[in-house]
């Protein structure tokens, strides 16, 4: 039984969530080489720290045949941090620029141009980067604005029985104040089909 780190795509550092929550010290900081470091010897696969990464950085493996699986998953992995440090479908906002609130997000959608693209995401929730999708793979570089409000806000509500928002995370692609396209809920992480089709389809609406 071992416990695996992707260092590409870990932040490494001391406030760690799987260290927290690592009932057997199996990780932990190290404060002589600044690093997570691994005691596979004290691993028992409880899997605490995979849920808690938020990065989706961590796994463990229960047999060789899922150590070398995970080895080699993790050489041919071609992000890095910084793939993980852009604004997100489905996470909190990387920006604090990005959030914004309802009522500055009902001023943007009357706006003629660019398209303006709002994300609503779950005051109570911090989604994970696993099940998340970078806003520039969906949209590329098109000129368009993209924000993020919480369904906390006081004027929630009212702009989600507009919108027909009834999960979240949503997006939703304005133009001149009409929807053209709208997600709902996160994407499955290993659902490569669903992630194809949901990027298919807002590339599409940014042709109308």
């Amino acid at each position: 039984m071992s416990v695996f780190i992707n260092f590409k795509i870990c932040d490494n550092a001391q406030e760690c969530s799987g260290v927290a929550v690592c009932p057997t010290e199996a990780l932990s900081w190290d404060e002589s080489k600044k690093s997570v470091i691994i005691d596979n010897t004290k691993c028992i696969s409880c899997g605490r720290c995979v849920m808690e990464c938020p990065a989706g950085a961590i796994r463990v493996a229960h047999n060789a045949i899922e150590e070398r699986v995970i080895a080699k998953d993790y050489e041919n992995d071609p992000r890095t941090i910084k793939d993980l440090m852009v604004e997100r479908y489905g996470a909190s906002p990387v920006n604090e620029t990005t959030l914004i609130s309802i009522q500055e997000a009902e001023e943007a959608i009357k706006k003629e141009f660019p398209l303006i693209i709002i994300e609503v995401i779950d005051s109570d929730d911090t989604p994970c980067l696993i099940n998340s999708v970078p806003i520039t793979e969906i949209f590329g570089f098109e000129d368009y604005e993209y924000y993020k409000v919480v369904n906390g806000d006081e004027l929630y509500d009212s702009f989600a029985k507009r919108n027909n928002i009834k999960v979240c995370p949503s997006l939703l692609v304005f133009k001149n104040g009409v929807i053209l396209a709208r997600k709902e809920g996160s994407v499955e992480n290993g659902n490569y089909i669903e992630r194809a089709e949901f990027i298919k389809d807002m590339k599409e609406a940014l042709k109308k």
